[in-house]
């Protein structure tokens, strides 16, 4: 739990393993994050998706959602500093109120999140790496959430209220008073997935990508650099030929439009026969 008083303390979070457990430090002042029940998550989350157009990228390959369904018990003073989410967010404010701060981050359907309000979060090096493909002077510091605080637009959100916040939007959260509020977070298949995927798998059909990187042992430095890209040449070369035979209905073919139940595997067969007549099979 994180603490508002003056400047936000990082969050700090540990696990229990019963409703009963969780009950008990909510009574002692500690707020709670969960997930929403399963059957909850995929009559949301599949709906939400369906609406938003997400298609045949809501669903892993498995039939397994994307998307999640979070629960926040949050009691009065507990904050939550600057940080910013790579899924798509729609809160719902179910009692209570909660003060938003919210910023642009300037980033585009970022790939990964940004959370150095995290007491030990781990993998800030990788987010710094991964955001600056994007915007090169990127920053995770405190001089930068400073700059975000005193630039912010401020909203509060009371029960019954809805707020959606895009994939890369800074936001800062404190509770008022004790609070109930549900997130539904979406995320989609990019382009770049589907379009490297069918790369490495189109790669994965000539002996010559699938055999391993290599460099000569005994030759000298300057001719196991020069083989080495040699045979890097002719492996650009090669995925070059297999993407240019490429087309969008190979990626996208006609069964990556059937409707999808809303959890399991679909037998694209069995679907494409019943759902598509003969004669418009491609």
């Amino acid at each position: 739990e994180g603490e508002a008083a003056g400047d936000v303390a990082a969050l700090r979070s540990f696990e229990v393993d019963s409703a009963e457990a969780a009950a008990t430090v909510h009574a002692c002042g500690a707020s709670l994050y969960f997930r929403a029940p399963p059957e909850f998550c995929v009559k949301w989350v599949s709906a939400m998706s369906a609406e938003l157009g997400f298609g045949p990228g809501a669903q892993h390959p498995s039939g397994e959602l994307r998307g999640e369904v979070e629960v926040f018990a949050s009691r009065a003073g507990h904050a939550t500093d600057w940080h910013f989410d790579f899924m798509e967010n729609f809160t719902f404010q179910l009692r209570g109120t909660k003060k938003w701060r919210l910023h642009s981050s300037q980033l585009t359907h970022p790939v990964r999140g940004a959370t150095p309000h995290y007491a030990h979060a781990g993998n800030l090096e990788q987010q710094l790496l991964v955001h600056r493909l994007q915007s090169p002077t990127f920053q995770l510091d405190a001089a930068t959430r400073a700059e975000l605080h005193k630039n912010s637009t401020e909203i509060t959100l009371t029960a019954g209220s809805v707020l959606y916040f895009p994939a890369g939007a800074w936001h800062r959260v404190e509770c008022e008073e004790d609070s109930l509020s549900v997130n539904l977070s979406l995320l989609g298949l990019t382009w770049a997935e589907l379009v490297a995927d069918a790369a490495r798998q189109r790669s994965l059909s000539v002996s010559a990508l699938r055999s391993f990187v290599t460099v000569p042992p005994l030759a000298s430095a300057k001719d196991r650099k020069q083989v080495a890209r040699a045979d890097c040449t002719a492996a650009l070369d090669a995925q070059r030929s297999l993407l240019a035979g490429l087309r969008a209905e190979h990626l996208l073919p006609d069964c990556a439009f059937l409707l999808r139940p809303s959890a399991g595997f679909v037998d694209v067969l069995s679907e494409t026969e019943r759902l598509i007549p003969e004669g418009l099979l491609r």
